[in-house]
C-alpha cells in the first residue's frame, strides 16, 4: 500500500503560532519531515524566506514532503505555512530574540555573530536586483532633492546615506527626515524628489507612515529593507534587499550598510568629474580647518621643515 504521509486530524489545527506546532508536533512526524522541521528550528530567519522547491533542496526531501509537513502542522500547504512563518520571525521580540541566541550552546558568541553577518552578505550578494540597484542609483543622481529616513538602530544606515550624499551632491539636496516633523519636511517633496527609507523586521510602524505618505506626496521611494514584502516596499517603489537576520536580540547592519555603501559608490561615479570637485573642494575646506587628526599631525611636520 503506498505511503501518503501522516493524517492530519482536527486537532492538529490550532490558533497557535508556527514554532509552537513545529515543537509540539515534529516527534511524532516521519524522518523526513523531522529534517525539515529542524531546519526551520535551526535557522528560522532563513527558512522564512525559502519557497518549497528550495527548502527541499536544502533539506534534501522531495517537494511533496515539504507540502505534506506544512499539511501536517495544520495549514492548507505550503504557501500558507510560510506566511504565516514570515509574519512569525518578523514579529519577534528583543527578548524572544535573546532567548533563542543563549539557547544556542557550544558557539562562540563573536564566532556566531560574525558567520552571520558573512552569510548576510553572501545571500545579498546573490539576491539583490541589479535592475532595482540600477533604478535607484537614477533615481537618486536625478533627484531634486532627496529625503532620507532611518531611525532607532538603523539611523546607522540613514546617516551614513544622508552625509555621504550631501558631500557628493550638496547639503541642500539632502534632507534626513526626522521622526517627529517628516510630514512637515515631505510637504514640498513631489515627483522629481526622492525618499530613501531604511526599515527591518520588525519594522518601526513610524518607518511604515513615512514610506506611506511619501507615496502619498507621489515622491518616488527607494526602499532598503529586507524583503519585496516588507511594509515599506509599497507598489511602484524600488526595493535594494538586504539580509538582516542575526542570532541576538536584534538586526545586523552589516549587509544594509554594505547596500548603502554600493548606492553612494554608484551615484558618484554617474558624474565622476563633479564627484572629484565636491570632494576636493571639502578636502580643502576640512584641512584648513584641521577637521581630523591627520591634518594636525601635517601641519606639524610642515611648522618642523
Amino acid at each position: 500500500m503506498k505511503r501518503v504521509g501522516p493524517r492530519v486530524t482536527a486537532s492538529f489545527v490550532v490558533a497557535d503560532g508556527p514554532t509552537d506546532r513545529l515543537r509540539r508536533l515534529a516527534p511524532k512526524l516521519p524522518p523526513a519531515m523531522r529534517r525539515v522541521a529542524k531546519a526551520i528550528e535551526d535557522d528560522p530567519a532563513t527558512s522564512a524566506y525559502l519557497s518549497g522547491p528550495a527548502l527541499a533542496r536544502r533539506t534534501g526531501v522531495s517537494q511533496a514532503t515539504v507540502v505534506r509537513f506544512a499539511q501536517a502542522l495544520g495549514y492548507s500547504g505550503y504557501p500558507s505555512f510560510l506566511d504565516a512563518h514570515r509574519r512569525e520571525v518578523a514579529g519577534q521580540t528583543t527578548v524572544e530574540k535573546l532567548k533563542g541566541s543563549l539557547d544556542r550552546r557550544g558557539e562562540s558568541p563573536w564566532r556566531a555573530v560574525m558567520l552571520s553577518d558573512l552569510a548576510n552578505l553572501e545571500r545579498t550578494m546573490s539576491e539583490l536586483d541589479e535592475r532595482q540597484f540600477d533604478a535607484a542609483v537614477k533615481l537618486t543622481a536625478n533627484a531634486r532633492r532627496i529625503y532620507v529616513w532611518g531611525v532607532r538602530t538603523t539611523s546607522t544606515v540613514g546617516d551614513l546615506i544622508a552625509t555621504t550624499l550631501s558631500y557628493l551632491l550638496g547639503a541642500d539636496r539632502v534632507m534626513r527626515l526626522e521622526a517627529t516633523v517628516f510630514r512637515e519636511q515631505l510637504l514640498g517633496a513631489g515627483p522629481d524628489d526622492v525618499a530613501i527609507v531604511v526599515s527591518f523586521p520588525r519594522y518601526f510602524r513610524m518607518s511604515v507612515e513615512a514610506a506611506g505618505f511619501a507615496r502619498e506626496r507621489r515622491v518616488p521611494l527607494i526602499a532598503i529593507t529586507d524583503s519585496v514584502l516588507s511594509p515599506i516596499a509599497q507598489p511602484g517603489s524600488v526595493v535594494l534587499c538586504a539580509r538582516s537576520e542575526l542570532l541576538s536580540f536584534t538586526e545586523s547592519l552589516v549587509a544594509p550598510i554594505s547596500v548603502a555603501n554600493a548606492l553612494v559608490t554608484a551615484v558618484a561615479l554617474t558624474n565622476r568629474d563633479r564627484s572629484l570637485a565636491a570632494l576636493a573642494r571639502l578636502e580643502k575646506l576640512w584641512s584648513k580647518e584641521r577637521l581630523y587628526h591627520s591634518d594636525e599631525r601635517r601641519r606639524s611636520r610642515l611648522l618642523r621643515g
